[in-house]
């Protein structure tokens, strides 16, 4: 995962969220992570959901416990990857 790549996040309520994880949240990614014997470059799915998930919950614009907002997803990816067909949809999330 490049550290400062845009990334798209599509919940299962059918929003999507772009977004760019802070340094900040990508250093809770890796503190997150080592707690459970992995690295950041080595965990780029875990790695992407929390830097994602401290980059919002430091906005505010999520309040729910780690556990229970990564339930809200349904896929997380590169805005350009072609795979990822929802990419260019609104930026509204199920945060609270």
């Amino acid at each position: 995962m490049a550290l400062t790549k845009e990334i798209s996040i599509n919940y299962t309520n059918g929003s999507t969220q772009r977004l760019t994880p802070t340094m900040a949240a990508l250093a809770k990614a890796e503190i997150h992570l080592a707690k459970e014997g992995l690295a950041l470059q080595d965990a780029s799915i875990n790695g992407m959901l929390y830097a994602a998930y401290a980059t919002l919950r430091a906005a505010g614009d999520v309040a729910m416990p780690y556990e229970r907002w990564v339930d809200t997803i349904e896929s997380i990816g590169d805005p350009g990857d072609p795979d990822d067909d929802e990419a260019d949809e609104g930026k509204a999330s199920p945060a609270a």
